[in-house]
């Protein structure tokens, strides 16, 4: 899955879909992700990042959801 550059100050990335061995990834605070809405066929519009205190359930009903997705090349950044 590709994002698109949709103005001067936005990135493009190419994002796929988190895994069971990536879940060790989301440990750190501050990690990057994104969010895939379904009813929308869109990603949200900001990125989310881990942090003290987020509500693991969501994070893991939005994982059991295939809605989870990083940067394919994140392991390029760690």
């Amino acid at each position: 899955m590709e994002v698109k550059q949709v103005s001067s100050r936005s990135i493009e990335l190419e994002l796929r879909l988190v895994t069971k061995e990536d879940l060790h990834l989301f440990r750190k605070s501050g990690f990057l992700y994104f969010v895939y809405d379904h009813t929308e066929e869109a990603f949200k519009p900001y990125p989310y990042y881990t942090h003290k205190g987020m509500d693991i359930q969501v994070f893991y009903d939005l994982f059991n959801l295939e809605r989870i997705f990083i940067p394919k090349t994140i392991n390029d950044y760690l």
